[in-house]
This record gives structure tokens, sequence and C-alpha cells, in this order.
């Protein structure tokens, strides 16, 4: 229970009004000359403390009103740092993931070889774990090709594409607004993943953060467009493609996960729940399972192309055997209704494991200190990603270990 009297609460309607009827009283004193002290430095003093005060109130309303909007703070003791807590639960049934070179049935799926360690390509920035590469953009839909996305690509401490070691791959999502970078930001997501590896709690993993979107605030939610860009066939089939390709990794859908949060949390439920072939498992921090356009949806909202997209209604009349991570608030109006109506149609062979949060925005900080769990989950739920399945990164290496 929140220890702030809830006829306080920080959404709502009246703390603008009354941050508004602040501001403009201050104004109002300030436009009628209003000063205080008979000395000329102690009115101008006056007179800059009330513009200062006027200043403070309206930002306030500002960020009171977008909060409103986005409900990043649901209350005021998120707002002051208070850590929301969550219990795990679990729904489905546990389902063993199918071993490494095991393929579940999928119609979308082409399975591709690994390339053999002497055909592997140099890395563009040998001797550093992160590369940064340019690849083919997703097609439009008339099959055209269109402009190039960069891949970030994090190696683990002493990756050697020469050896005959594969790695199981995370194919990670970033948010909107975002960009491959923002892993490179998230509160130290590579130091944790170091950590947890190191700790022998999960495999050696490779990292891929692909650019989901044309610019920062371009918003595909992953899909195939009728109209426009096939950006799911790209995630699903290209990419993968390429990673198999340009690294020494595992081939089977027990060594492929995906990982996101918010929009990148849809795309990667979203990924996992259609291609269950290529990927095992899906790690989701405030996602959703319907798409959310920012804008106009490419489809009506009762077309077959948006009903390929529901989620919710695909795990009720086929479920499919994946495992999810997932991780919401009980606030965040965002990503907690969709995932709490998903929650109720979840059963077997679908594996979820759920942490639900009292109270907590939808942003960053209410979910990132939970990053390690997702890392120990997968390791678990995906036999690629036991520590065992690759080599202890202490051991020789052919790759700097401060670079990320």
């Amino acid at each position: 229970m929140s220890p702030y009297p809830s006829s306080m609460g920080l959404n709502g309607t009246w703390l603008p009004i009354v941050l508004g009827c602040a501001a403009a009283l201050v104004l109002l004193v300030i436009v009628r000359g209003r000063s205080w002290g008979r000395k000329p430095w102690m009115q101008a003093l006056s007179r800059l403390g009330l513009t200062a005060l006027f200043t403070t109130l309206v930002l306030a309303l500002v960020g009171a009103l977008f909060n409103n909007e986005y409900a990043f703070y649901t209350s005021w003791g998120d707002l002051l740092g208070d850590s929301p807590e969550d219990t795990p639960r679990h729904y489905g049934a546990p389902t063993p993931a199918p071993a490494l070179d095991q393929q579940a049935p999928s119609a979308s799926a082409t399975p591709t070889a690994p390339t053999t360690p002497q055909a592997l390509p140099a890395l563009p920035q040998p001797g550093q774990r992160l590369q940064k590469y340019e690849i083919p953009g997703p097609k439009n839909a008339d099959g055209r090709p269109t402009a190039s996305r960069k891949v970030y690509v994090q190696l683990p401490v002493g990756y050697d594409p020469h050896s005959a070691t594969r790695h199981p791959v995370i194919v990670a999502m970033h948010g909107l607004p975002g960009s491959p970078e923002s892993y490179s930001k998230l509160d130290h997501f590579y130091a944790r993943l170091d950590k947890a590896v190191s700790d022998r709690r999960i495999a050696a993993p490779i990292v891929v953060v692909p650019q989901l979107n044309r610019t920062p605030d371009d918003d595909t939610e992953c899909i195939d467009n009728p109209h426009g860009l096939q950006t799911e066939t790209w995630l699903a089939s290209t990419l993968p493609t390429w990673v198999k390709h340009t690294f020494a990794v595992a081939p089977g859908r027990g060594s492929w996960a995906t990982w996101g949060y918010s929009r990148g949390g849809w795309c990667a439920s979203m990924l996992t729940m259609k291609h269950p072939a290529t990927f095992g498992a899906a790690v989701a921090y405030q996602g959703y399972f319907r798409p959310q356009f920012d804008g106009h949806p490419p489809f009506p909202p009762n077309s077959p192309q948006a009903r390929s997209y529901d989620l919710i209604a695909l795990e009720k009349a086929n479920p499919v055997p994946v495992s999810l991570w997932l991780f919401a608030s009980d606030a965040d109006k965002v990503s907690y209704p969709s995932v709490k109506e998903f929650l109720t149609v979840v059963k077997r062979p679908t594996d979820v494991t759920a942490r639900i949060a009292q109270g907590g925005g939808h942003r960053l900080s209410v979910w990132t200190r939970k990053i390690p769990r997702s890392f120990d989950w997968l390791a678990q739920v995906q036999p690629g990603f036991a520590p065992s399945s690759t080599f202890h990164p202490q051991g020789k290496s052919r790759l700097v270990d401060g670079s990320s």
C-alpha cells in the first residue's frame, strides 16, 4: 500500500489545476511590478526569485500534463524512487525446449545451416567486442529494396570465430524512440550480462541489436506493412540468416531468443510467437500483445492483417511451444491491459513467467534492476543458454575485454 494519500495522487486533474493557478498568481504579481524590500538590490532579488518561481511552476505544469498523458510516474512514491514489488507467477505449462538442432513446425521458417569457421567474414572492428554493421534493410511490399539498416553486435569475452564453439543469440530490440545505440546506454545491460556469464549463470551469448525504424521516431511496430516495409520478414528471416553466415552461432531455436522493452517488448513477443521455428523464447519488459501504432494504422482494425498480429487471439486459438518472460506494472496503461488479458488465455504448450509490479509507470527505471533475473530464466528454459553450452569467458581471448 502506498504511504501517500490517494487524494494527493500524482495523476489526475487536480495537480495541473493547482500548478496552473499558482503560476498565474505569480505571473500576476510579476506583471503588476510588485517587489519586496526598500533597497534596489532587494527589489531586484525579489523579482528574480518570482521569475524563477514562475518558471519552476510552468515546468512542473508541463511535466504534470505530460505525465498524465504517458503515465511515466503513477504515484508520489513512484516519483520519489520507491521500488515496486513484484512476484513471479507461472502460466501455461513448463515445456522443455527442443533439442538444439530441433525445429518446430512453421510455414515462415527457412532454417539456415551455420557456416564453417573458415568461411566466416572478418570483423569490421577487429579486437573490439562491439561490432557495427550496415546491412540491406527490409524490402517494400512490392519487393523494392530500401535503405540499409544499422545492426550492432556485442560479442562475448573470448569470442573466437575460428574455434568450434557456437554461441547462443539474443536479438535485442529497442523502444520508440530508439536506436541500436540504446542498449549501450541501458543501465549497464552489457555489464550485467557479462556478470551473469562470469558467474556461470548463463552461456556467453552474442547480442544482435537491429535498427527497427528508418528514423528514431518511425513506428514500424516490427510488422509486414501491406503497403510498405516488410519489417517482420526482415527480422525473422533476413537478419537470422545474416547472423548465421557472419558469426559462430548455434542454429537451433533452443539457442535463439528475442529480448525487448516497450515497443521492442511487443516485437520480441510477436517474433517469437509467430516464428517458433527460429526463436524459442522471448523476454519482454513492459511490452504488449497487439500493435500500438503511433499514428494511422496500416490496415483496418478487423482485417486479416490486423487479426494476424493479435497475439491474444493467436494464443487462444493456436498456442505455440515457446517460453515467454513478461514484466509489467499494474499502473502502466501502455502495457498492462494487454498483458493482463494475454495471461488469461495462456495455455499449453506455451510457457509464461510473468512478474507484475505493484505500481510504477511506463519507464526504464521501473524494471532495469530486474534485468539479471531474465538472464537466469533464459538459461533455465533454453538449452543453448545453459552455462555449460559454451566456453567460460575466462579462457583464452582474441578480443579485448573493455570495449562495449
